[in-house]
């Protein structure tokens, strides 16, 4: 982690934990964003099937009820994870993983509200359709507006401005 950013070392203080600033924030989730929807233009019909198949039993996990945030929030990455795979891309794995601690601690506060979750599953449902007709830009469309919406609840549950 510490190769990664996420933790500093200071001198007879130790390890800590690394926060990350209003800025910081916004750049992970548009990394993220770009990443996934670069993912899918890279994506084939032989990718997009073994993708649609793990996200729909991801999405299954998603909807058992009294899942944790933070169990949902996993489930919810490697949802978002399916797409990179399909890409084939090592440079793109790789550099999405980096953001893997950082995203799960970010969805764990976007989904604090139960309506979120709900949002998340549906759209997310939603999305899997879109692929399975081969409804690219549409996928892209709501897959973007779907990650652009993380953005104000964490900024809502962290009180941070604009």
């Amino acid at each position: 982690m510490n190769l990664e950013g996420y933790v500093q070392k200071t001198p007879r203080r130790g390890t800590v934990v690394k926060g990350f600033t209003t800025e910081e924030f916004r750049d992970i989730l548009e990394i993220r964003n770009y990443l996934e929807l670069l993912s899918i233009d890279r994506m084939d019909t032989r990718e997009r099937g073994m993708c649609l198949e793990q996200m729909k039993k991801l999405i299954v996990e998603m909807g058992n009820e009294g899942l944790e945030r933070r169990a949902y929030a996993k489930l919810n990455y490697e949802f978002h994870y399916q797409l990179i795979k399909a890409s084939r891309s090592e440079v793109i794995q790789n550099t999405y993983s980096r953001l893997a601690s950082p995203l799960i601690s970010l969805q764990s506060l976007a989904f604090m509200k139960e309506e979120s979750i709900r949002t998340s599953l549906r759209e997310h449902k939603e999305i899997v359709s879109l692929l399975e007709k081969g409804e690219m830009e549409k996928a892209k469309a709501l897959l973007n507006s779907h990650n652009l919406a993380v953005y104000p609840r964490i900024r809502e549950m962290k009180g941070l401005e604009s």
